[in-house]
Formats: structure tokens, sequence, C-alpha cells
């Protein structure tokens, strides 16, 4: 049921064409809460949640009261502490199993791989596109298109876009690489399976994804006695047959778009070929608002819609505005945190990053999670939004419960 939820966010509300009303994922997680409460388990309580709690209420709903919509605010607040209770909870019971839980993500990322592999194959050959979400949830997205080097398309696998895709596969291809380029890992996996696994990601072309890359292999290259000439080869050339891909497909022009449209954003003629950069140029300029507004401690929990209607034709015309990309998430969670809980929120977040890493002093399955989870956590901020993420929470709650596991510390118990 977990990783049903996981995997399934793109359905959105509908599933064969029934609106739920409510998100296919939060209906998941609901059913999943049933089970959990029967198992009778220890639920570390940190006084730094409280903390972050008693902002947010008084940020909220009493500096921000004449702002926000307080059904919407109070109504999403609940729903997101209850999505992290189940999701917390679920990795409480299986932390001391931690082994087996990454061997099936590691298996179903394998599956979705070769959807996006099947997805390839079937559009270069007969121009068709599979999507098996559009199946599901009885709606039609859009088509592929001949995006890289003019031959074959972006999968998407089961996922809404190729940047989600990448954003599930993430932590596959850290172990992959970890096995590749240190020959060490601390699960069942082959070096063919590896290589699979990494050729799977990097056909995703997603240009966040390949952050995500480049950050693992910081980590791994600058762990004590990790950097060998092997090592370095294989990071040479991964990089190599990344930027050649990169400069001879379509993302090469993203680039240049990108830069034109911070250059001149009032001007430039946007097409659907920039909904990536519109969507962050546009979404960076209301959270900018947002925040000086508010005398930089952001407008509310849930408020950036808000913002987006009240400064987003401060800065481009209505012709210019593609599809109002990213309303309600802004479209990156740094953005987001800018916008509606300021720089204390900002800082929350950058302070449980600093608070729950682990160091490097010793290595085991704890510290090695730990690692993946926090390149996990600052990848997802970078081009996805969303408090209610399954993939974000999950990781959230491995990082710190990784922490406390290693640490053992004695914490108050719920």
């Amino acid at each position: 049921m977990f990783f049903l939820a996981l995997t399934c966010g793109a359905l959105g509300d509908y599933f064969f064409g029934l609106n739920l009303g409510m998100n296919v994922v939060t209906f998941l997680i609901l059913i999943m809460a049933i089970p959990l409460f029967f198992y009778r388990i220890k639920i570390f309580f940190d006084k730094y949640f409280l903390f972050f709690l008693v902002f947010l209420f008084f940020q909220t709903f009493l500096l921000n009261y004449k702002f926000i919509d307080y059904q919407s605010s109070f109504k999403h607040i609940i729903i997101v502490l209850v999505t992290i209770f189940v999701i917390f909870r679920f990795t409480r019971i299986f932390i001391t199993d931690i082994d087996n839980l990454f061997t099936v993500y590691l298996n179903i990322s394998v599956l979705t791989i070769l959807i996006g592999y099947f997805q390839i194959i079937l559009f270069v050959s007969l121009g068709i596109t599979f999507k098996p979400q559009d199946i599901f949830s009885g709606l039609v997205s859009y088509s592929f298109e001949n995006e890289i080097i003019g031959l074959f398309p972006r999968p998407t696998s089961i996922f809404s876009e190729p940047a989600h895709f990448s954003t599930f596969l993430l932590p596959p291809v850290m172990i992959s690489l970890s096995k590749l380029i240190n020959q060490k890992s601390y699960f069942k996996i082959s070096n063919a399976l590896a290589v699979f696994v990494v050729v799977g990601y990097i056909l995703t072309f997603s240009l966040v994804g390949y952050y995500g890359i480049f950050m693992w292999i910081f980590f791994l290259l600058f762990r004590k006695n990790q950097l060998t000439l092997k090592s370095q080869f294989s990071v040479f050339f991964l990089l190599l047959f990344s930027f050649y891909f990169v400069f001879n497909s379509n993302l090469s022009e993203k680039l240049v778009s990108f830069k034109n449209q911070i250059a001149d954003p009032s001007s430039f003629e946007f097409s659907h070929s920039d909904l990536s950069g519109f969507a962050l140029l546009s979404n960076a300029f209301v959270s900018y608002n947002s925040l000086k507004s508010s005398n930089y401690l952001g407008s509310g929990f849930n408020s950036h819609k808000l913002s987006y209607d009240k400064y987003i034709l401060k800065f481009f015309d209505k012709d210019q505005i593609l599809m109002e990309l990213n309303r309600e998430d802004a479209g990156s969670l740094y953005l987001r945190l800018i916008s509606e809980l300021g720089l204390p929120g900002l800082f929350f977040f950058m302070f449980f990053l600093y608070k729950y890493k682990l160091s490097y002093s010793v290595q085991n399955i704890y510290t090695f999670i730990n690692d993946i989870s926090f390149v996990a956590l600052t990848f997802y901020g970078f081009r996805q939004g969303s408090y209610l993420n399954v993939f974000f929470i999950f990781f959230a709650s491995l990082y710190y419960y990784t922490f406390k596991k290693y640490e053992g510390n004695k914490i108050k118990v719920l």
C-alpha cells in the first residue's frame, strides 16, 4: 500500500474516470493508516517539531489572518499532519528492516524503468504514446515528442513528467552509483543491474535529476579513503556521457531559453517548450514579493496561490501566463517556504537537515541511508513544492529515524 501511494501521484483525484474528491495518494494514505494503528510501537517525539508547529499556527492564523483562507489553510495543515504521522509511523515500524524495505524499492524502480524503456521503444518504432497513468486515471495527458537528439522522447514511466520520474529513481540510482564507483553497497545489487538503473535515470534528461547525481558523487568521492583512481574514471565517463546528451538535445535550448527569460521576462514570448523555466521564474517573482510584503515572515501556510493571484500580473501580461503553472505549490519547496513561511520557515528546514545529519566517522547502513535521505530531501526541494508528497515525507522520516537509531538518544515517547 505504501509503495502504491509512493508511485501513483500522477493519477491526481481520478481513478478510472471517477473523481474521488481527494487525491488518490491521500486516499491510499488514509487506508494505510488503519492497520498501522494495530502496531504497538514507540514513536519518537521531537521538541523541535513542537516549536515549528507553534510558529506555524502563530504565523499563519494570527500574523496573516487578513490574507489567508482560514478553511483552506487549516484543512491543509490537518491533512499534512495526518500524512506525516502515518508515514513516520510506517518508517518507525520498518526502520529495523530497512534493507528489505529498500530491496522492495529497488525492485519497483526496475519495473518503472522497464516501462520507461518500453515507452521509448513504442514511440520510436510506432509513434505511439503509452502512459499507464492515463489508463488508470481515465484522463489523457500530453503526447510524447522526439525531444532527445530528434530521435526519442523523455520517458515518464508511471509518473506525470520526467522530473517526477527522476525524483523517484534518485535513491536507487544513488545505491547503484555507490556499487559502481566504490564496489560497496548495503543491498544486493549486481553491476549489470546498477548500470541498468543509472542509464534509465539518465534517459529522463532531467537537469534537476542530473544535479542529484552530481551531488551524490560528491558524497562518494569526498568520503574518507573513497577517492580511488577507478572512482575518478567512473565519474569522468558518467559526466561526459551526461553532458553529451544534454548539449545535443533540446535541453541545451531550454538552458538558453531560461537565461533569456531571466534577462527580460516582461517581453519574453513563452512557448510550451519553456514550461519549466516559466514555472520557476514566475513563482520566484511571486515568492520574493510575498516575502517582502510580509516583512520576511511569510504570508501563511498554504497561501502561495493567493500570493500568485496578487502578484503574477505585476511581472507578466495575461498572454504570457502559461496555464498558471505551479500556482499552488510554487514548483519548488524552497520558493514555497519563502513565500508562505518566510525566512523562519526556510531556517527550520535547513536546521532539520543540519540537526539530523550523521557524521562520516563510522559507515553502516544507517549512515548510508541518512546520506541518501539528505540528498533526496535537498534534491526534492528544487523542482517540487508539495508538502503532501509521499517521497518527501518518507525520506524526511528516514532521515530522522536513521539519526535516532544510530545515535540511540533517549527522547520522549508518544
